[in-house]
């Protein structure tokens, strides 16, 4: 790897999620072939003298950029503001995906809300307070209520065709 890094501003629990995701060390090592990696490595671009100096602020994501024979990451070594735009997106879907995978799709009967998003934030390396849990529980609310919405649509549309 290249040894030079670029901050990404993202929320704390998403942060913590994510440096969980990719192996638990920060800066972070993005998974070679992923998303995140190929946005990286695409719009990557030499720095010139009107870029701002990327300047990583007390709870940034510190992120490696991955190296690659096309462009090395001691001369593209600057992400710019719209790439990282299209970064934090593909982080927040494959959030969603992972937890729509682990505890939306198998729907939990008899099992507290609570507990079963406290048990996912636990497994999952985000720390546990109560910011964190808000947000998290704003995610899982919303991708139920998403998954059950299509379930309506969908048994509506058949009571229709008949």
């Amino acid at each position: 790897m290249s040894g030079i890094t670029f901050s990404l501003v993202l929320p704390p629990w998403l942060a913590q999620w994510y440096v969980h995701r990719c192996g638990g060390r920060s800066p972070v090592r993005l998974p070679k072939g992923s998303v995140e990696s190929t946005i990286v490595q695409s719009f990557s671009r030499r720095k010139s003298e009107r870029d701002a100096p990327d300047f990583p602020m007390p709870g940034d994501l510190l992120i490696e950029i991955p190296d690659n024979r096309a462009k090395p990451a001691e001369i593209y070594s600057f992400v710019p503001d719209s790439a990282k735009f299209m970064l934090q997106k593909a982080i927040r879907a494959q959030f969603d995906l992972c937890m729509f995978e682990d505890i939306v799709r198998p729907l939990f009967p008899g099992v507290m809300k609570k507990d079963l998003i406290y048990s996912w934030m636990e497994e999952n390396g985000i720390e546990i307070d109560e910011t964190n849990w808000c947000a998290v529980d704003k995610r899982y609310s919303r991708l139920r209520a998403r998954l059950l919405n299509q379930a309506r649509v969908k048994k509506s549309r058949k009571k229709t065709s008949k």
